[in-house]
C-alpha cells in the first residue's frame, strides 16, 4: 500500500471526486438536465437531496468541531486567518461561516397540493405513513421525497428523533413502492 499523509485520506480522495463531479454537472446546461430528470429520472433528483443533505451533516460537524478544539494554533486566529471560495468569492472564514448559517435561516416552508396531513407525519407508524404518502402523492416518488426532506429540514435540529423516522419512512415508501 503506497504512503499517504492521512491515515484517512479516502476521506480526501472522496471529497476531492464529489467537489469534480459537482462542478461538471453544475456547468451543465440546467434545460437539458431538467428535461432529462422529466422523462421518469427523478431519481437523480432525489439523490442529489440525500447527498447534499449527507454533506451538510459533515459539513455542519466540521465547522462545530473547529470552533471547538485548537489544532495547534489560536483558535481565533485560525478561524479569521483562512479564506475560503464560496459561491465563486474568496472570502474568510468568519464571513463564510455567517453566510452559512444565512443560508440555513432562509428556509421557507412550502404547502404542496397534497392532502393536509393533519398530524399524519407524526402519529402513524412507518409502514402506515409510508402507505399515505404514495397513496395521497400517487405513487410520485419526487412529490413524497420532497414532503419528507420538508420534514427532516425543519425538524432535524430541534427534533433529531422525528428527523430520523422521517428518513426512515422514505427507505419504508421505496420497499412499497418496489413491491408493487
Amino acid at each position: 500500500m503506497a504512503h499517504h499523509e492521512q491515515e484517512n485520506y479516502m476521506f480526501f480522495k472522496n471529497l476531492q471526486q464529489i467537489a469534480r463531479q459537482a462542478e461538471m454537472l453544475h456547468s451543465m446546461d440546467p434545460n437539458m438536465l431538467d428535461q432529462i430528470l422529466q422523462q421518469g429520472h427523478d431519481w437523480a433528483d432525489d439523490h442529489i437531496t440525500v447527498a447534499k443533505e449527507n454533506l451538510d451533516q459533515v459539513f455542519d460537524f466540521f465547522m462545530n468541531e473547529i470552533k471547538k478544539h485548537d489544532h495547534s494554533r489560536d483558535s481565533e486566529e485560525m478561524i479569521q486567518g483562512e479564506f475560503v471560495t464560496f459561491e465563486g468569492k474568496v472570502i474568510d472564514f468568519e464571513n463564510f461561516t455567517q453566510l452559512n448559517e444565512k443560508k440555513k435561516q432562509k428556509l421557507k416552508w412550502h404547502d404542496s397540493d397534497a392532502p393536509d396531513a393533519e398530524g399524519r407525519f407524526r402519529d402513524l407508524g412507518i409502514k402506515d405513513l409510508a402507505a399515505w404518502l404514495i397513496k395521497t402523492r400517487k405513487g410520485d416518488m419526487r412529490k413524497i421525497t420532497g414532503s419528507l426532506n420538508q420534514q427532516i429540514a425543519f425538524n432535524k435540529n430541534d427534533d433529531p428523533k422525528y428527523a430520523k423516522k422521517m428518513e426512515k419512512v422514505r427507505e419504508e415508501v421505496k420497499k412499497q413502492l418496489d413491491k408493487k
